[in-house]
Protein backbone atom coordinates (compact mmCIF):
# COMPACT_ATOMS: atom_id res chain seq x y z
CA UNK A 1 0.00 0.00 0.00
CA UNK A 2 1.11 3.56 -0.72
CA UNK A 3 2.19 5.91 2.02
CA UNK A 4 -0.57 8.26 3.13
CA UNK A 5 -0.83 11.81 1.92
CA UNK A 6 -2.86 12.75 4.94
CA UNK A 7 -4.18 11.26 8.18
CA UNK A 8 -7.28 12.98 9.55
CA UNK A 9 -8.05 12.99 13.27
CA UNK A 10 -11.55 14.04 14.36
CA UNK A 11 -12.62 14.05 18.01
CA UNK A 12 -9.96 14.69 20.63
CA UNK A 13 -11.49 13.69 23.94
CA UNK A 14 -10.71 11.70 27.03
CA UNK A 15 -12.84 10.41 29.85
CA UNK A 16 -10.45 10.25 32.79
CA UNK A 17 -12.32 12.97 34.67
CA UNK A 18 -9.35 15.35 34.59
CA UNK A 19 -11.66 18.03 33.19
CA UNK A 20 -15.23 18.23 34.43
CA UNK A 21 -16.85 17.30 37.70
CA UNK A 22 -19.44 15.23 39.47
CA UNK A 23 -21.91 17.14 37.28
CA UNK A 24 -20.53 15.05 34.41
CA UNK A 25 -19.05 11.85 35.82
CA UNK A 26 -19.32 9.31 38.61
CA UNK A 27 -16.62 7.42 40.44
CA UNK A 28 -16.82 3.66 39.96
CA UNK A 29 -14.24 0.89 40.26
CA UNK A 30 -11.60 3.44 41.23
CA UNK A 31 -11.95 5.58 38.11
CA UNK A 32 -14.05 8.33 36.60
CA UNK A 33 -16.84 7.11 34.36
CA UNK A 34 -19.03 8.94 31.84
CA UNK A 35 -22.61 7.75 31.23
CA UNK A 36 -21.89 5.99 27.92
CA UNK A 37 -19.13 4.01 29.65
CA UNK A 38 -21.57 2.99 32.37
CA UNK A 39 -24.08 1.90 29.72
CA UNK A 40 -21.41 0.05 27.75
CA UNK A 41 -20.51 -1.80 30.95
CA UNK A 42 -24.15 -2.90 31.31
CA UNK A 43 -24.66 -3.93 27.65
CA UNK A 44 -21.35 -5.05 26.19
CA UNK A 45 -23.17 -7.49 23.94
CA UNK A 46 -24.44 -4.59 21.78
CA UNK A 47 -21.04 -3.06 21.07
CA UNK A 48 -17.81 -4.13 19.43
CA UNK A 49 -15.83 -2.03 21.93
CA UNK A 50 -16.18 0.91 24.32
CA UNK A 51 -15.37 3.16 21.36
CA UNK A 52 -18.42 1.77 19.57
CA UNK A 53 -20.57 3.14 22.40
CA UNK A 54 -19.08 6.63 22.11
CA UNK A 55 -20.97 9.20 20.04
CA UNK A 56 -17.71 10.84 18.94
CA UNK A 57 -16.37 7.71 17.25
CA UNK A 58 -18.59 8.22 14.21
CA UNK A 59 -18.20 10.29 11.01
CA UNK A 60 -18.29 14.03 11.61
CA UNK A 61 -19.19 16.29 8.76
CA UNK A 62 -16.23 18.67 8.90
CA UNK A 63 -13.75 15.86 8.17
CA UNK A 64 -16.03 14.47 5.45
CA UNK A 65 -16.15 17.90 3.79
CA UNK A 66 -12.34 18.16 3.82
CA UNK A 67 -11.85 14.69 2.33
CA UNK A 68 -14.48 15.34 -0.33
CA UNK A 69 -12.90 18.68 -1.30
CA UNK A 70 -9.40 17.21 -1.58
CA UNK A 71 -10.60 14.24 -3.63
CA UNK A 72 -12.51 16.53 -6.01
CA UNK A 73 -9.18 18.23 -6.72
CA UNK A 74 -6.92 15.23 -7.28
CA UNK A 75 -5.72 11.84 -6.14
CA UNK A 76 -5.62 11.36 -2.39
CA UNK A 77 -4.29 8.61 -0.16
CA UNK A 78 -6.01 9.21 3.16
CA UNK A 79 -7.09 7.58 6.39
CA UNK A 80 -9.54 8.82 9.02
CA UNK A 81 -9.43 8.35 12.78
CA UNK A 82 -12.76 9.58 14.08
CA UNK A 83 -11.73 9.47 17.76
CA UNK A 84 -8.08 9.93 18.71
CA UNK A 85 -8.10 8.52 22.23
CA UNK A 86 -9.64 5.18 21.27
CA UNK A 87 -7.38 4.45 18.30
CA UNK A 88 -3.80 5.13 19.31
CA UNK A 89 -2.64 1.61 18.40
CA UNK A 90 -4.14 2.03 14.94
CA UNK A 91 -2.30 5.33 14.55
CA UNK A 92 1.00 3.73 15.59
CA UNK A 93 0.48 1.00 12.98
CA UNK A 94 -0.12 3.67 10.33
CA UNK A 95 3.10 5.42 11.36
CA UNK A 96 4.97 2.13 10.92
CA UNK A 97 3.43 1.04 7.63
CA UNK A 98 2.00 4.08 5.79
CA UNK A 99 3.64 7.21 7.24
CA UNK A 100 1.57 10.28 6.29
CA UNK A 101 2.95 13.52 4.94
CA UNK A 102 0.52 15.50 7.08
CA UNK A 103 -1.62 14.71 10.11
CA UNK A 104 -4.66 17.02 10.06
CA UNK A 105 -6.21 17.42 13.53
CA UNK A 106 -9.59 19.09 14.00
CA UNK A 107 -9.98 21.33 17.05
CA UNK A 108 -13.77 21.45 16.65
CA UNK A 109 -14.36 18.43 18.89
CA UNK A 110 -11.58 19.23 21.34
CA UNK A 111 -13.86 20.70 24.00
CA UNK A 112 -11.05 21.59 26.38
CA UNK A 113 -7.65 22.91 25.23
CA UNK A 114 -5.93 20.32 27.40
CA UNK A 115 -7.33 17.55 25.19
CA UNK A 116 -5.84 19.12 22.08
CA UNK A 117 -2.47 19.81 23.71
CA UNK A 118 -2.27 16.24 24.97
CA UNK A 119 -3.09 14.87 21.50
CA UNK A 120 -0.46 16.98 19.72
CA UNK A 121 2.17 16.08 22.33
CA UNK A 122 1.46 12.38 21.76
CA UNK A 123 1.63 12.77 17.99
CA UNK A 124 4.88 14.73 18.17
CA UNK A 125 6.35 12.02 20.37
CA UNK A 126 5.38 9.07 18.15
CA UNK A 127 5.14 10.33 14.56
CA UNK A 128 7.84 9.80 11.91
CA UNK A 129 10.30 12.69 11.86
CA UNK A 130 9.29 13.85 8.37
CA UNK A 131 5.54 13.92 9.12
CA UNK A 132 4.06 17.34 9.89
CA UNK A 133 1.11 18.05 12.20
CA UNK A 134 -1.52 20.61 11.16
CA UNK A 135 -4.38 21.88 13.34
CA UNK A 136 -7.54 23.61 12.13
CA UNK A 137 -11.18 23.86 13.13
CA UNK A 138 -13.60 25.93 15.14
CA UNK A 139 -11.66 26.28 18.41
CA UNK A 140 -8.59 27.58 16.59
CA UNK A 141 -10.58 30.01 14.44
CA UNK A 142 -12.48 31.29 17.48
CA UNK A 143 -9.19 32.00 19.26
CA UNK A 144 -7.87 33.90 16.26
CA UNK A 145 -11.14 35.85 15.99
CA UNK A 146 -10.68 36.93 19.60
CA UNK A 147 -6.95 37.72 19.70
CA UNK A 148 -5.91 38.27 16.06
CA UNK A 149 -2.29 37.90 14.87
CA UNK A 150 -0.84 38.77 18.27
CA UNK A 151 1.64 37.60 20.87
CA UNK A 152 -1.29 36.21 22.86
CA UNK A 153 -2.49 34.12 19.92
CA UNK A 154 1.06 32.97 19.23
CA UNK A 155 1.28 31.82 22.85
CA UNK A 156 -1.73 29.58 22.20
CA UNK A 157 -0.02 28.12 19.12
CA UNK A 158 3.15 27.50 21.10
CA UNK A 159 1.26 25.73 23.87
CA UNK A 160 -0.52 23.43 21.41
CA UNK A 161 2.80 22.86 19.57
CA UNK A 162 1.71 21.84 16.06
CA UNK A 163 3.78 22.51 12.93
CA UNK A 164 0.99 24.23 10.99
CA UNK A 165 -2.29 25.96 11.83
CA UNK A 166 -5.00 26.45 9.21
CA UNK A 167 -6.82 29.59 10.34
CA UNK A 168 -10.02 29.95 8.35
CA UNK A 169 -13.75 29.37 8.63
CA UNK A 170 -13.45 26.55 6.07
CA UNK A 171 -9.75 25.95 5.41
CA UNK A 172 -10.29 23.53 2.54
CA UNK A 173 -8.24 25.34 -0.10
CA UNK A 174 -5.49 26.22 2.36
CA UNK A 175 -5.15 22.57 3.35
CA UNK A 176 -5.13 21.53 -0.32
CA UNK A 177 -2.28 23.91 -1.13
CA UNK A 178 -0.35 22.89 1.98
CA UNK A 179 -0.66 19.22 1.08
CA UNK A 180 0.25 19.89 -2.56
CA UNK A 181 3.46 21.60 -1.46
CA UNK A 182 4.41 18.56 0.60
CA UNK A 183 3.52 16.13 -2.20
CA UNK A 184 5.72 17.99 -4.71
CA UNK A 185 8.45 18.78 -2.22
CA UNK A 186 8.05 22.52 -2.84
CA UNK A 187 7.78 23.48 0.81
CA UNK A 188 8.97 27.01 0.00
CA UNK A 189 5.48 27.55 -1.44
CA UNK A 190 4.18 27.33 2.11
CA UNK A 191 6.05 30.42 3.26
CA UNK A 192 3.47 33.00 2.15
CA UNK A 193 0.38 30.79 2.04
CA UNK A 194 -2.63 32.78 3.34
CA UNK A 195 -4.64 31.48 6.29
CA UNK A 196 -1.62 29.61 7.63
CA UNK A 197 0.60 29.89 10.68
CA UNK A 198 3.72 27.76 10.76
CA UNK A 199 6.56 26.92 13.07
CA UNK A 200 9.51 29.26 12.54
CA UNK A 201 11.97 26.40 13.08
CA UNK A 202 10.74 24.74 9.86
CA UNK A 203 13.06 27.26 8.18
CA UNK A 204 10.90 27.92 5.12
CA UNK A 205 12.67 31.16 4.30
CA UNK A 206 11.95 34.81 4.98
CA UNK A 207 8.19 35.54 4.84
CA UNK A 208 7.12 38.54 2.78
CA UNK A 209 3.47 38.95 3.79
CA UNK A 210 3.34 37.82 7.44
CA UNK A 211 1.07 39.77 9.78
CA UNK A 212 2.96 38.44 12.81
CA UNK A 213 6.51 37.09 12.94
CA UNK A 214 7.07 35.86 16.45
CA UNK A 215 9.81 33.91 18.14
CA UNK A 216 8.04 30.58 17.57
CA UNK A 217 5.48 31.05 14.79
CA UNK A 218 4.93 33.00 11.59
CA UNK A 219 1.30 34.03 11.06
CA UNK A 220 0.29 34.85 7.49
CA UNK A 221 -2.69 37.02 6.50
CA UNK A 222 -6.09 35.47 7.20
CA UNK A 223 -8.39 36.15 4.25
CA UNK A 224 -11.84 35.02 3.19
CA UNK A 225 -11.52 31.68 1.45
CA UNK A 226 -13.72 31.19 -1.61
CA UNK A 227 -16.30 28.53 -0.82
CA UNK A 228 -19.12 27.32 -3.03
CA UNK A 229 -21.42 26.85 -0.08
CA UNK A 230 -24.52 24.91 -1.08
CA UNK A 231 -23.62 24.51 -4.78
CA UNK A 232 -22.69 20.92 -4.08
CA UNK A 233 -22.89 18.70 -1.01
CA UNK A 234 -20.48 16.04 0.17
CA UNK A 235 -20.18 13.08 -2.19
CA UNK A 236 -20.00 10.34 0.42
CA UNK A 237 -18.61 7.92 -2.18
CA UNK A 238 -15.41 9.94 -1.74
CA UNK A 239 -15.40 8.99 1.94
CA UNK A 240 -16.21 5.34 1.32
CA UNK A 241 -18.19 2.74 3.23
CA UNK A 242 -15.07 1.77 5.18
CA UNK A 243 -15.18 5.03 7.11
CA UNK A 244 -18.94 5.64 7.17
CA UNK A 245 -20.70 2.98 9.19
CA UNK A 246 -24.47 3.20 9.60
CA UNK A 247 -24.81 6.60 11.29
CA UNK A 248 -23.51 9.96 10.01
CA UNK A 249 -23.83 13.72 10.42
CA UNK A 250 -25.52 15.73 7.64
CA UNK A 251 -26.88 19.24 7.27
CA UNK A 252 -29.26 21.04 4.94
CA UNK A 253 -28.00 24.57 5.66
CA UNK A 254 -24.94 26.33 7.00
CA UNK A 255 -24.67 28.79 9.87
CA UNK A 256 -27.71 30.19 11.70
CA UNK A 257 -30.15 33.04 10.90
CA UNK A 258 -30.67 33.81 14.60
CA UNK A 259 -28.45 36.01 16.77
CA UNK A 260 -28.74 34.80 20.35
CA UNK A 261 -26.55 37.06 22.47
CA UNK A 262 -24.59 34.28 24.16
CA UNK A 263 -23.64 32.55 20.90
CA UNK A 264 -20.67 33.12 18.57
CA UNK A 265 -21.71 30.53 15.99
CA UNK A 266 -23.26 32.87 13.35
CA UNK A 267 -20.13 35.05 13.37
CA UNK A 268 -17.78 32.07 13.15
CA UNK A 269 -19.83 30.11 10.61
CA UNK A 270 -20.51 33.02 8.26
CA UNK A 271 -23.57 33.79 6.17
CA UNK A 272 -26.62 31.58 6.57
CA UNK A 273 -27.16 29.51 3.42
CA UNK A 274 -30.02 27.03 2.93
CA UNK A 275 -29.08 24.27 0.48
CA UNK A 276 -31.28 23.31 -2.45
CA UNK A 277 -33.67 20.50 -1.56
CA UNK A 278 -32.84 18.57 -4.74
CA UNK A 279 -29.23 18.35 -3.51
CA UNK A 280 -30.33 17.37 -0.02
CA UNK A 281 -32.63 14.57 -1.20
CA UNK A 282 -29.97 13.25 -3.60
CA UNK A 283 -27.48 13.09 -0.74
CA UNK A 284 -29.92 11.29 1.56
CA UNK A 285 -30.64 8.72 -1.16
CA UNK A 286 -26.90 8.23 -1.65
CA UNK A 287 -26.38 7.65 2.07
CA UNK A 288 -29.15 5.07 2.12
CA UNK A 289 -27.46 3.25 -0.80
CA UNK A 290 -24.21 3.22 1.21
CA UNK A 291 -25.86 1.42 4.12
CA UNK A 292 -26.49 4.39 6.40
CA UNK A 293 -29.54 3.90 8.61
CA UNK A 294 -29.45 6.79 11.10
CA UNK A 295 -28.78 10.51 10.69
CA UNK A 296 -27.79 13.42 12.89
CA UNK A 297 -29.12 16.56 11.19
CA UNK A 298 -26.73 19.15 12.63
CA UNK A 299 -28.46 22.27 11.24
CA UNK A 300 -28.75 24.79 14.07
CA UNK A 301 -32.24 25.75 12.87
CA UNK A 302 -33.45 22.66 11.04
CA UNK A 303 -37.16 23.56 11.13
CA UNK A 304 -36.64 27.19 10.05
CA UNK A 305 -38.03 28.47 7.72
CA UNK A 306 -41.08 26.34 8.36
CA UNK A 307 -42.33 26.25 4.74
CA UNK A 308 -39.00 24.88 3.44
CA UNK A 309 -38.85 22.40 6.32
CA UNK A 310 -42.32 21.06 5.54
CA UNK A 311 -41.41 20.67 1.87
CA UNK A 312 -38.32 18.69 2.85
CA UNK A 313 -40.40 16.42 5.08
CA UNK A 314 -42.92 15.83 2.27
CA UNK A 315 -40.13 14.82 -0.08
CA UNK A 316 -38.48 12.53 2.47
CA UNK A 317 -41.81 10.78 3.02
CA UNK A 318 -42.43 10.48 -0.74
CA UNK A 319 -38.97 8.92 -1.25
CA UNK A 320 -39.65 6.35 1.49
CA UNK A 321 -36.07 6.76 2.70
CA UNK A 322 -36.58 4.74 5.90
CA UNK A 323 -33.86 6.73 7.67
CA UNK A 324 -34.30 7.47 11.37
CA UNK A 325 -32.98 10.81 12.53
CA UNK A 326 -32.51 13.37 15.26
CA UNK A 327 -32.25 17.15 14.91
CA UNK A 328 -32.31 20.46 16.71
CA UNK A 329 -35.81 21.92 16.99
CA UNK A 330 -37.13 25.43 17.60
CA UNK A 331 -40.45 24.99 19.37
CA UNK A 332 -41.87 28.36 18.31
CA UNK A 333 -41.72 27.31 14.64
CA UNK A 334 -43.99 24.27 14.65
CA UNK A 335 -47.52 23.05 14.12
CA UNK A 336 -49.19 19.79 15.02
CA UNK A 337 -49.36 18.85 11.33
CA UNK A 338 -45.67 19.50 10.66
CA UNK A 339 -44.56 17.60 13.76
CA UNK A 340 -46.63 14.59 12.67
CA UNK A 341 -44.85 14.74 9.30
CA UNK A 342 -41.53 14.77 11.17
CA UNK A 343 -42.44 11.46 12.76
CA UNK A 344 -43.57 10.02 9.41
CA UNK A 345 -40.29 11.17 7.81
CA UNK A 346 -38.21 9.29 10.38
CA UNK A 347 -37.69 11.73 13.26
CA UNK A 348 -37.35 9.88 16.55
CA UNK A 349 -35.85 12.55 18.78
CA UNK A 350 -35.24 16.31 18.91
CA UNK A 351 -33.02 18.64 20.91
CA UNK A 352 -34.73 21.77 22.16
CA UNK A 353 -32.33 24.48 23.27
CA UNK A 354 -34.52 26.08 25.89
CA UNK A 355 -31.52 27.66 27.67
CA UNK A 356 -33.81 29.19 30.33
CA UNK A 357 -37.30 28.76 31.73
CA UNK A 358 -37.71 32.44 32.52
CA UNK A 359 -39.21 34.80 29.95
CA UNK A 360 -37.12 37.80 31.05
CA UNK A 361 -33.87 35.86 30.69
CA UNK A 362 -35.00 34.51 27.30
CA UNK A 363 -35.71 38.08 26.17
CA UNK A 364 -32.30 39.23 27.41
CA UNK A 365 -30.70 36.38 25.44
CA UNK A 366 -32.59 37.47 22.27
CA UNK A 367 -33.93 33.90 21.96
CA UNK A 368 -37.18 35.14 20.35
CA UNK A 369 -39.21 32.53 22.20
CA UNK A 370 -41.34 32.29 25.34
CA UNK A 371 -41.96 29.55 27.87
CA UNK A 372 -45.48 29.22 26.43
CA UNK A 373 -43.95 28.55 22.99
CA UNK A 374 -41.84 25.76 24.47
CA UNK A 375 -44.83 24.18 26.17
CA UNK A 376 -46.91 24.27 22.98
CA UNK A 377 -44.07 22.68 20.99
CA UNK A 378 -43.58 20.02 23.66
CA UNK A 379 -47.24 19.11 23.34
CA UNK A 380 -47.00 18.65 19.55
CA UNK A 381 -43.88 16.49 19.90
CA UNK A 382 -45.24 14.38 22.73
CA UNK A 383 -48.47 13.66 20.85
CA UNK A 384 -46.46 12.61 17.78
CA UNK A 385 -44.33 10.20 19.80
CA UNK A 386 -41.06 12.10 19.31
CA UNK A 387 -38.64 12.00 22.24
CA UNK A 388 -37.71 15.41 23.65
CA UNK A 389 -34.26 16.29 24.97
CA UNK A 390 -33.89 19.81 26.37
CA UNK A 391 -30.69 21.76 26.96
CA UNK A 392 -30.18 24.70 29.30
CA UNK A 393 -27.46 26.67 31.01
CA UNK A 394 -27.22 28.61 34.23
CA UNK A 395 -25.71 32.04 34.74
CA UNK A 396 -26.55 34.33 31.82
CA UNK A 397 -26.35 38.00 32.91
CA UNK A 398 -29.44 38.80 34.94
CA UNK A 399 -29.75 35.22 36.22
CA UNK A 400 -30.67 34.77 39.87
CA UNK A 401 -31.44 31.74 41.95
CA UNK A 402 -35.13 32.42 41.33
CA UNK A 403 -34.83 32.55 37.53
CA UNK A 404 -32.78 29.35 37.63
CA UNK A 405 -35.56 27.67 39.61
CA UNK A 406 -37.96 28.75 36.83
CA UNK A 407 -35.72 26.78 34.48
CA UNK A 408 -35.92 23.78 36.80
CA UNK A 409 -39.72 23.99 36.75
CA UNK A 410 -39.76 23.94 32.94
CA UNK A 411 -37.26 21.07 32.83
CA UNK A 412 -39.54 19.05 35.09
CA UNK A 413 -42.28 19.12 32.44
CA UNK A 414 -43.19 15.41 32.18
CA UNK A 415 -43.09 15.57 28.37
CA UNK A 416 -39.31 16.12 28.48
CA UNK A 417 -37.54 12.75 28.49
CA UNK A 418 -33.93 13.93 28.77
CA UNK A 419 -32.18 17.16 29.67
CA UNK A 420 -28.62 18.35 29.85
CA UNK A 421 -27.21 21.46 31.42
CA UNK A 422 -24.09 23.50 31.83
CA UNK A 423 -22.90 26.83 33.15
CA UNK A 424 -22.84 30.01 31.02
CA UNK A 425 -19.61 30.24 29.04
CA UNK A 426 -18.58 33.83 28.43
CA UNK A 427 -16.99 34.47 25.07
CA UNK A 428 -16.28 38.21 24.64
CA UNK A 429 -16.78 37.73 20.88
CA UNK A 430 -20.45 36.88 21.47
CA UNK A 431 -22.96 39.75 21.21
CA UNK A 432 -23.26 39.83 25.00
CA UNK A 433 -19.65 41.01 25.08
CA UNK A 434 -20.77 44.38 23.74
CA UNK A 435 -23.08 44.66 26.77
CA UNK A 436 -20.42 43.81 29.36
CA UNK A 437 -20.44 47.25 30.98
CA UNK A 438 -24.24 47.25 31.29
CA UNK A 439 -24.18 43.83 32.97
CA UNK A 440 -21.01 44.34 34.99
CA UNK A 441 -19.71 41.31 33.11
CA UNK A 442 -16.03 40.45 33.45
CA UNK A 443 -13.81 37.41 33.06
CA UNK A 444 -13.58 34.92 30.22
CA UNK A 445 -14.72 31.42 29.38
CA UNK A 446 -15.77 29.40 32.42
CA UNK A 447 -14.57 32.00 34.94
CA UNK A 448 -16.71 35.15 35.10
CA UNK A 449 -18.94 37.35 37.21
CA UNK A 450 -21.66 39.91 36.56
CA UNK A 451 -24.11 42.04 38.52
CA UNK A 452 -26.31 39.16 39.67
CA UNK A 453 -24.08 36.06 39.80
CA UNK A 454 -20.58 34.60 39.58
CA UNK A 455 -19.53 31.47 37.73
CA UNK A 456 -18.96 29.78 41.08
CA UNK A 457 -22.52 30.55 42.20
CA UNK A 458 -23.85 29.31 38.84
CA UNK A 459 -21.93 26.06 39.26
CA UNK A 460 -23.48 25.56 42.70
CA UNK A 461 -26.98 26.15 41.29
CA UNK A 462 -26.29 23.73 38.44
CA UNK A 463 -25.40 21.03 40.96
CA UNK A 464 -28.64 21.85 42.80
CA UNK A 465 -30.63 21.41 39.58
CA UNK A 466 -28.87 18.12 38.83
CA UNK A 467 -29.98 16.96 42.28
CA UNK A 468 -33.60 18.14 41.91
CA UNK A 469 -34.37 17.42 38.27
CA UNK A 470 -37.12 14.83 37.77
CA UNK A 471 -36.51 13.80 34.18
CA UNK A 472 -33.36 12.04 33.00
CA UNK A 473 -30.25 14.21 33.21
CA UNK A 474 -27.75 13.66 30.41
CA UNK A 475 -24.25 14.84 31.23
CA UNK A 476 -22.35 17.15 28.91
CA UNK A 477 -19.41 14.72 29.07
CA UNK A 478 -21.63 12.28 27.22
CA UNK A 479 -22.01 14.27 24.03
CA UNK A 480 -24.56 16.75 25.32
CA UNK A 481 -27.49 14.43 24.59
CA UNK A 482 -26.40 13.25 21.14
CA UNK A 483 -25.24 10.12 22.88
CA UNK A 484 -28.83 9.11 23.63
CA UNK A 485 -29.69 8.81 19.95
CA UNK A 486 -26.35 7.13 19.22
CA UNK A 487 -27.00 4.47 21.87
CA UNK A 488 -30.56 4.09 20.56
CA UNK A 489 -29.06 3.39 17.12
CA UNK A 490 -27.08 0.54 18.68
CA UNK A 491 -30.23 -1.25 19.79
CA UNK A 492 -31.19 0.22 23.16
CA UNK A 493 -34.78 1.43 23.47
CA UNK A 494 -35.53 4.94 24.73
CA UNK A 495 -37.19 3.39 27.78
CA UNK A 496 -34.11 1.29 28.57
CA UNK A 497 -31.87 4.32 28.12
CA UNK A 498 -34.01 6.30 30.54
CA UNK A 499 -33.58 3.52 33.08
CA UNK A 500 -29.80 3.36 32.60
CA UNK A 501 -29.32 7.12 32.77
CA UNK A 502 -31.54 7.21 35.87
CA UNK A 503 -29.30 4.61 37.52
CA UNK A 504 -26.28 6.73 36.63
CA UNK A 505 -27.98 9.88 37.94
CA UNK A 506 -28.84 8.19 41.24
CA UNK A 507 -25.20 7.29 41.79
CA UNK A 508 -24.20 10.78 40.72
CA UNK A 509 -26.57 12.50 43.16
CA UNK A 510 -25.36 10.32 46.02
CA UNK A 511 -21.76 11.19 45.21
CA UNK A 512 -22.51 14.92 44.92
CA UNK A 513 -24.18 14.85 48.32
CA UNK A 514 -21.34 12.78 49.76
CA UNK A 515 -18.71 15.13 48.37
CA UNK A 516 -20.34 18.11 50.05
CA UNK A 517 -18.35 21.29 49.57
CA UNK A 518 -15.63 19.51 47.59
CA UNK A 519 -18.12 18.83 44.77
CA UNK A 520 -18.02 22.51 43.84
CA UNK A 521 -14.25 22.80 44.14
CA UNK A 522 -13.83 20.18 41.42
CA UNK A 523 -16.54 21.60 39.16
CA UNK A 524 -14.09 22.99 36.63
CA UNK A 525 -10.47 21.92 36.44
CA UNK A 526 -8.66 23.53 33.51
CA UNK A 527 -5.07 22.63 32.76
CA UNK A 528 -4.59 20.56 35.90
CA UNK A 529 -5.05 16.90 36.67
CA UNK A 530 -7.56 16.33 39.44
CA UNK A 531 -6.36 14.21 42.31
CA UNK A 532 -7.78 10.73 41.95
CA UNK A 533 -10.25 9.78 44.64
CA UNK A 534 -10.74 6.29 45.93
Amino acid sequence: MKDLDILFIGAVMNYDGSTGSLANYIRKKGKWMAPFQYIYDQHRELFTSEADACVYDIPNLSICELVDYLKRHGELEFHIIWHFDYHKEEILEIFRTRPPKIIAVSSTLAFFPEYLKSCIHWLNTHKPAETRVAVGGKWLYANFSQFGPSNKFEKTLTEVDADYYVINRYGQETLRLLLAAHKTGDTAAIRDLPNLAYRRSLDLGQPTTATHAGADYIINPVITEAHEQGKYLVDFHNIGERFLGDIVHVRTASSCPFHCRFCTFPALAGEYVAFGLDLVIAQLKQLKSLGVKKLFFIDDTFNVPLKRFEELLDRMIAENLELEWVSFFRAQYSTAEVVKKMRDAGCRMVFCGIESGNDEILKAMNKRVTVADFERGFDFLHRAGITIAASYFIGYPGETHQTAMDTLRLLNDPRIAFSRGSVFYYDPNAPVGAMAEEYGLSGNGAEWRHNTMSSREAAQIHLEIVDKIQNVNVQISDGAGWSVFHLYSKGLSIERLQTLYTEFNTIQKEQIQGAGRTALSQYRVFGKKRKEEA
